[in-house]
């Protein structure tokens, strides 16, 4: 079959959306010449890696600027684009209204459904006058996660067949940089518990600078909080509250950190802290375990899902119940012991092998009209 991949909508997204994508290239590339692939990008997407020997051609289309969410929806440029395919994959947005061809709809999470507050009234137009028609004429649905698909068929009423669940992956990066290098660039403390992710509200940073506080003030633990992540929405929120907090001065914003230090800044914590109120997967704390450090997560949307029996999770939103969730781990040796070891044998559930069947039967039955 030839396939499209459609990322038109990549252009400014980051984290995640660029680790999906880049994920689903990566296992297509081992599905042994079954299919050939198009991945469509806007000319103005950051480039994309595409893996060794992968039967993967890429086209670039000219969208209006900061309109292509729109474009890519009613163009009839897509729809004549379209009829060259068997099947039709939106990666990251609703499949387009003029698509001559079965699409496959990946869903990463219903938030503007849960949070409706944390949105622009533009962005909330969009995802409201697009999504649900789009699903509805999907062939297939994929979602990251059990409670995304929860929420799909509970916001949209599908028929149940339709939408099915395809995990992403863990791939852990090596890097380049040595522990005490990036101790040393970064000003790390000696201990620290760690986040890393965006600075968003629905992250919930709050609720865990308070509890950090609260930690202080209770203990004579050492450990600071280190948070590493890009700016953008949320940050001067997240600013403020570091600001309020009588440990201020114990509190490391590191803003955007390079890939290669990553690893090593992982490695380096007591414990990773996710106190998210909503995820459609939730990358970081499995990453945190399979470089094994205790994960700490709120008990919110996937993340018990996601963690299972590996991770400690604490009731989502109370100060109180992080701050004793964060102490129990560095004050408990068994317990941390055990959480590293189940955590990096959950890890390895979430494999290349299992994303590529998925996607691979979810092509399948949307060219098969099953």
């Amino acid at each position: 079959m030839h396939i499209a991949l459609d990322a038109i909508c990549l252009s400014g997204m980051r984290g995640g959306f660029n680790r999906y994508v880049q994920q689903v290239l990566d296992v297509l590339a081992a599905d042994g010449g079954r299919h050939d692939y198009e991945l469509i990008l806007n000319r103005g997407a950051r480039e994309i890696r595409l893996p060794d020997q992968a039967r993967i051609a890429v086209r670039r289309v000219s969208t209006p600027p900061r309109l292509q969410h729109y474009w890519s929806q009613i163009s009839p440029a897509v729809w004549a684009l379209s009829r060259r395919f068997d099947v039709w994959h939106s990666l990251l947005a609703p499949p387009p209204l003029l698509c001559a061809a079965p699409t496959v709809a990946t869903v990463h999470d219903l938030s503007f459904e849960r949070y409706p507050d944390m949105f622009s009234r533009a962005a909330l137009f969009y995802w409201r006058r697009f999504l649900p028609e789009a699903l509805k004429r999907a062939a297939v649905v994929v979602t990251d996660s059990e409670c995304t698909r929860g929420d799909v068929l509970r916001y949209y009423g599908l028929p149940p067949d339709k939408v099915r669940v395809v995990y992403p992956w863990i791939s852990l990066g090596e890097g380049d940089a040595q522990p005490e290098d990036v101790a040393e660039r970064y000003r790390l403390p000696a201990e620290y518990f760690l986040y890393a992710g965006s600075m968003h509200p629905r992250k919930d940073l709050k609720t865990l600078i308070r509890a950090f506080t609260l930690v202080k003030q209770r203990t004579r633990l050492p450990h600071g909080l280190v948070l590493a992540g890009p700016g953008g929405w949320g940050a001067a929120d997240v600013a403020k509250e570091v600001a309020a907090s009588e440990f201020s001065n114990e509190v490391l914003r590191l803003g955007a950190v390079p890939n290669e230090d990553l690893p090593a800044l992982f490695r380096g914590a007591a414990a990773f802290v996710y106190p998210s109120l909503y995820e459609g997967f939730g990358y970081p704390p499995l990453e945190a375990m399979g470089y094994g450090i205790p994960a700490i997560v709120s008990d919110a949307s996937c993340l018990p899902e996601v963690v299972g029996d590996a991770g400690l999770t604490f009731r989502a939103a109370s100060v109180e119940a992080l701050a004793d969730a964060m102490t129990a781990v560095v004050t408990n040796p068994a317990m941390a012991d055990r959480l590293r070891r189940l955590g990096q044998q959950r890890v390895v559930r979430f494999s290349p092998d299992a994303m590529l069947r998925g996607i691979q039967e979810a092509y399948d039955a949307a060219a098969s009209g099953s």
